[in-house]
């Protein structure tokens, strides 16, 4: 690479894990450009992805779903061209584009899921320092059901389920285990350190000033105070991202508390009781979060 190739950084993770508030804390340092979930775009929207099959986690509506992305997309021309065109973003492009040259910035951070990656690690770019971000499994969990449930129809809602998504059962480890895959196959490759980098939201959250600093230290990203608040506002604008993305969030707004946050929010309490289907799912999970967890960074 060359000598003025930017400081480039990968932090893996989950849906629903927190680690956006992250994407927002870096937004507003000079020269420092954020990528968002590129892979999870190539899976979602790309010509290799769910467009496929024509449904998503075996789910129709959620085929449904994609198909309004698509329209809003149409019926509003010009409106995200900011965010790059899904029909390119393949996860051959995804690749390139990460490890290609990016003139005047000096820092290159790109956040994105585990799982559309879990099966294509061929694919993982070179060049980056790998870290992850995980969270307790029932919070995770319980915030995808809520999110699933408030884009499906009253019928299908009624009857959902977590453990029947067929996304867990082509995951067979929760997201959690295919992590802790990912951090051995990068060590194999001599593209992780014995040491993994890995942040729990919950720490973050109650110790944002300890987290930062030792975050920041141990990938190269100057420390500062200035990074515990920041302006409310869609910084998206200044984001490499993809136009689903942008289109999706116009449907549903599933960006918008991020959008007005100012800085980095208590961590959530647990309500009682909790779905039964969701304290499942995170029992399973709970043994492949603790082998994460004691790599983690400590306040």
């Amino acid at each position: 690479m060359a000598e003025s190739d930017p400081k480039r950084i990968m932090m893996w993770t989950l849906p629903r894990a927190s680690s956006t508030v992250l994407l927002k804390c870096f937004s507003y340092i000079p020269q420092f450009q954020i990528i968002n979930e590129p892979y999870n775009s190539a899976m979602t929207f790309g010509p290799e992805g769910f467009r496929k099959t024509g449904h998503v986690n075996g789910i129709k509506e959620y085929g449904d779903f994609l198909d309004s992305v698509k329209k809003e997309i149409e019926k509003n021309p010009g409106k995200y061209d900011h965010g790059w065109d899904d029909e390119k973003c393949t996860y051959d492009w995804v690749k390139n584009t990460l490890e290609g040259d990016w003139p005047g910035k000096k820092f290159v951070f790109c956040e994105d899921y585990i799982y559309p990656i879990s099966t294509k690690k061929d694919k993982v770019p070179h060049g980056f320092t790998h870290t992850f971000f995980i969270r307790n499994p029932t919070k995770v969990f319980l915030a995808n059901r809520i999110g699933t449930m408030e884009n499906l129809p009253p019928e299908v809602a009624a009857k959902f389920d977590i453990n029947d998504v067929p996304s867990w059962k082509i995951y067979p480890k929760y997201g959690y285990g295919e992590l802790l895959d990912l951090i051995a196959c990068l060590k194999d490759r001599d593209m992780v350190q014995s040491n993994p980098i890995v942040i729990d939201a919950d720490d973050l959250l109650k110790h944002p000033e300890s987290i930062m600093r030792k975050y920041c230290e141990a990938t190269g990203i100057p420390y500062s105070d200035s990074m515990h608040t920041w302006p409310a506002g869609d910084p998206t604008p200044n984001w490499h991202i993809s136009r689903g993305y942008l289109a999706a969030n116009q449907i549903v707004g599933f960006y918008d508390p991020f959008f007005s946050s100012t800085g980095f929010p208590p961590p959530e309490d647990l309500p009682t009781p909790l779905p039964e289907d969701v304290v499942k799912l995170a029992a399973r999970a709970e043994p492949y979060y603790q082998e994460l967890y004691k790599m983690c960074i400590k306040p």
